[in-house]
């Protein structure tokens, strides 16, 4: 038996990354969730957050990812992140852009005290986007 377990980000214009790792942590919905190889299959949704990677044992994550929210399935020691938006440190934003963003959808967010599903989805957005600027803060 493997003591690695196969990590793929996947998003809609291709893989970030597919290799054998030690241990992957997944921003999953209800709190972090560290998979590892022969655990029992799982499918979780997860919030927008930072994935880590850990290539070796040495309990030190090597490479991090930052998603939007998505789903992971685990299984036969695979493990899939699924998310629309996949991003590393490799990766360079509009840091300007991202503000402004920031300001409409907080705008946007205290315009919508009466419609609860509107401010659901801005207060995610939102977090989404202050998560990015965080990760390459």
């Amino acid at each position: 038996m493997s003591d690695k377990i196969k990590i793929e980000l996947a998003r809609p214009k291709g893989k970030s990354l597919s290799e054998e790792v030690h241990m992957v942590v997944v921003p999953a919905y209800d709190g972090a969730m560290a998979i590892m190889p022969h655990r029992a299959p799982i499918i979780t949704k997860l919030k927008s957050g930072v994935v880590e990677v850990y290539k070796t044992s040495d309990n030190k994550p090597t490479e991090t990812y930052y998603v939007r929210a998505g789903w992971m399935n685990a299984a036969n020691d695979k493990c899939r992140v699924m998310s629309e938006e996949i991003y590393s440190h490799k990766d360079e934003i509009n840091k300007e852009e991202i503000a402004e963003k920031i300001a409409k959808i907080e705008e946007e967010f205290l315009a919508s005290v009466n419609d609860d599903a509107k401010s659901a989805k801005l207060s995610d957005e939102l977090d989404f986007y202050k998560g990015l600027v965080k990760f390459f803060a």
